[in-house]
């Protein structure tokens, strides 16, 4: 029987399997990995707002994206902005 998601990943189960040993990691933690890190860059590297970023790095829910972010990070997206900004000023010219 197939799993849940490797049916909704369009992946064989065998594709599924071999994908988790190669990336030691399921394609849905990976596919959350690369959101965080492309949020991260947008943060830092954007004005977008956070609503905006959530979007673009496919999260629909900005709410969601906040929570998932705070617990992977530590910290709201707005305050790891913030962080940037006080790390930056900080830092010698």
């Amino acid at each position: 029987m197939i799993s849940f998601n490797a049916a909704l990943s369009d992946l064989s189960y065998a594709d599924f399997i071999h994908f988790r040993q190669y990336a030691n990691t399921t394609p849905a933690q990976y596919v959350q990995s690369l959101r965080l890190t492309n949020a991260k860059m947008l943060l830092e590297t954007t004005n977008y707002n956070i609503t905006e970023i959530a979007n673009l790095v496919g999260y629909e829910n900005p709410l969601y994206f906040s929570r998932f972010f705070r617990k992977q990070c530590g910290m709201s997206p707005s305050q790891f902005r913030k962080q940037l900004v006080l790390n930056a000023e900080n830092c010698p010219k």
